[in-house]
């Protein structure tokens, strides 16, 4: 009998320790501070709206100084953006980009001038062109035009004459102005197709400087930006 109560109470004990061993657990865990929540190490990238305005500033003082680098002339409520170009240059073939805007829509054109005077050593005079050869660092290019477009002139005295076209560039003709812009090596053939009569000219560098300006303003007024 004794032996019975003996194993009972101690059955009895156990069973308070296992329960006081739940109960201090379970107090345990709700004194445990709540996770704390991970920081990230990395760091964000700017947005593009951010950088935005930026570039907006640094277009507006590029256009500025493009303006300042130009000749302006108003003629019959439009703005011309060109370069002072003598009227008499040495004789040769020259390649004259320039804008033309009304304040809201702007016009890209370009003047094919071939200039000559009797001193000239070529001799090529008259030589009633109607296409012109590019050739780039990029390759081979040839525009052609229609001969009642040309404006033919000679001075009074004779000594010297110009043939020039003015034209207004097509989407093709812009993207050769602009490899134009970007070569280091340009050169020029303007020549009368059914005669073969022409002339050649080598572009110097500051001949190829003002063309990439005059694109990359018209590309910063046009586009917002340079292609």
């Amino acid at each position: 009998m004794r032996r019975i109560v003996l194993i009972a109470c101690l059955i009895y004990a156990l069973m308070i320790a296992a329960g006081a061993g739940i109960y201090f657990s379970l107090g345990d865990h709700s004194q445990q501070a709540p996770p704390a929540t991970p920081v990230s190490s990395s760091v964000k990238a700017p947005t593009t709206a951010a950088t935005q305005p930026a570039e907006e500033n640094a277009d507006r003082r590029r256009e500025t100084a493009l303006r300042q680098e130009m000749k302006v002339v108003e003629r019959n409520g439009l703005t011309l953006y060109t370069f002072d170009y003598p009227k008499k240059p040495e004789p040769g073939v020259y390649l004259r980009p320039f804008i033309v805007t009304d304040g809201v829509e702007y016009e890209l054109k370009f003047d094919v001038y071939y200039f000559y005077d009797i001193a000239d050593p070529q001799k090529t005079a008259w030589i009633h062109g109607d296409a012109l050869m590019v050739t780039t660092d990029a390759g081979r290019h040839t525009l052609t035009f229609s001969a009642k477009d040309r404006r033919d002139k000679m001075a009074t005295d004779a000594e010297d004459l110009a043939e020039n076209y003015v034209h207004t560039a097509t989407k093709e003709e812009e993207e050769l102005l602009s490899e134009i812009g970007s070569s280091n090596s340009v050169s020029l053939h303007y020549y009368q197709q059914e005669s073969g009569a022409g002339r050649t000219q080598q572009l110097t560098q500051d001949e190829i400087k003002k063309i990439h300006d005059t694109l990359e303003l018209y590309h910063l007024e046009t586009q917002g930006g340079v292609d």
